[in-house]
């Protein structure tokens, strides 16, 4: 009787950890395929011309929580699939949202989350990004529906996620194109 409890204790307790390591392996391949898409996707943002920082390039700003080293992961995974968007040099700012006083310091042309961010450090990377007219990218599930822009719908394809309310009260317009493949939340 011992042995089976025993056994059976085992293999919920190893579920659990499966469980966790599946989760994060998914949460990581969002954010590798939302890296390769987001400067795709400010590419074709009608305005970026008017989003140029000082010296005329168009400046990404990853937001991270915790892990500066991460943001910087994602900077060289950017780097490496993108060099230019429309002719401009790409320059990244690495921002800790637990020093918002920095995401105004710039001019910037997007912003991507690197972490999951709470609701209140959410609300302020969306109320900077609305009210300076930038696409506010995130990979993480169920960020769009808080406010987020822009991110990925894994479905039987994986596609671009926008929020359409999000982007009109921010005055950020795509491509016609684009939407018309994408997944829009509404």
């Amino acid at each position: 009787m011992q042995r089976k409890f025993f056994v059976l204790f085992l293999a919920l307790l190893l579920s659990f950890f499966t469980v966790d390591v599946f989760a994060d392996v998914m949460q990581e391949r969002r954010l590798t395929i939302s890296a390769s898409l987001f400067p795709r996707i400010i590419a074709v943002d009608t305005d970026i011309t008017d989003k140029l920082d000082a010296d005329g390039n168009i400046r990404l700003v990853l937001i991270y929580s915790d892990s500066k080293s991460k943001a910087e992961k994602i900077s060289k995974l950017m780097t490496r699939k993108v060099k230019k968007i429309a002719g401009k040099t790409i320059v990244f700012s690495l921002i800790d949202i637990n020093k918002p006083s920095l995401l105004d310091s710039e001019k910037h042309t997007g912003v991507f989350l690197v972490q999951p961010l709470s609701e209140t450090q959410i609300q302020k990377v969306k109320d900077h990004s609305s009210k300076n007219g930038i696409l506010l990218f995130s990979p993480f599930e169920g960020d769009v529906e808080r406010g987020a822009m822009a991110s990925i719908f894994v479905g039987a394809k994986i596609r671009p996620y926008f929020n359409s309310l999000s982007m009109k009260n921010a005055r950020v317009n795509l491509k016609p194109a684009l939407l018309k493949v994408s997944k829009l939340y509404e």
